[in-house]
């Protein structure tokens, strides 16, 4: 899927989600948060089918919050189902410290193709996070 510039040059675009791992102390449990905030991010570049150039690749660049995308209605419970099938995988790896509290953000780097289906590209530890990421309303997950 791209993402139309004001001038109507595509380009290469993925959405930003932030989740968070809570542990309490004493408890053997993450808490999981998925917040409805973020960003689109993309490519600095138009994006074109033979292109190799790195610009037009990568997808980084905050375009927008993600709440104003106009795909976020329809896209959002697609990209959250994603990334709550990506937790259910692998939180069994995350072993919290039973002797104190801890926590850790998050940035889970999602695209969908034209027909809707998310990919998950990439997740990053300790992202990091502008005001206009500030979540809007948490969902808890686990």
């Amino acid at each position: 899927m791209l993402f139309y510039h004001e001038d109507r040059t595509p380009h290469k675009f993925n959405m930003r989600i932030y989740v968070a791992a809570i542990s309490f102390k004493g408890e053997a449990k993450v808490h999981w948060y998925i917040y409805h905030g973020g960003y689109v991010g993309k490519a600095i570049k138009p994006w074109m089918p033979m292109s190799t150039e790195k610009e037009a690749q990568i997808s980084r660049d905050r375009a927008k919050p993600f709440r104003e995308w106009e795909g976020f209605d329809r896209g959002f419970p697609i990209m959250l189902d994603c990334v709550r099938e990506m937790l259910v995988c692998t939180s069994e790896k995350f072993k919290p410290p039973s002797s104190k509290a801890a926590f850790e953000l998050f940035g889970t780097d999602i695209m969908l193709d034209d027909d809707w289906r998310p990919f998950l590209l990439e997740v990053n530890r300790s992202p990091r996070v502008l005001d206009m990421d500030r979540p809007v309303r948490p969902l808890s997950f686990g």
